[in-house]
């Protein structure tokens, strides 16, 4: 048995039964999806504030520094390949009043 659907133009296309299930399992599946999605979403979102939060006393000076940089790399044959990366450098400093 095949169900009349109404689409562009109103042209008039046919299903049969079957490909109507695959269309509703599809269509339930990325319903399930989204709602995982979005529990996802809002995990990640609060751990975010969280840290954000946790960071907020950290003490940031000068001392500390995260910084791009382009370093060649040796390989077996001899010749350098390129490969970007960070940096990070930490260059403790006396505390003077405490």
């Amino acid at each position: 048995m095949f169900l009349p659907t109404e689409f562009d133009e109103g042209r008039s296309q046919y299903f049969s039964e079957n490909q109507l299930q695959i269309f509703r399992d599809r269509a339930e599946k990325n319903y399930q999806l989204s709602y995982i999605g979005l529990v996802a979403f809002h995990f990640i979102q609060t751990l975010e504030a969280y840290t954000t939060a946790h960071l907020l006393d950290f003490d940031m000076d000068e001392s500390l520094t995260l910084s791009p940089a382009v370093l060649p790399v040796a390989q077996a044959s001899g010749l350098p390949i390129v490969q970007p990366g960070l940096s990070l450098t930490w260059r403790p400093q006396p505390r003077s009043g405490r």
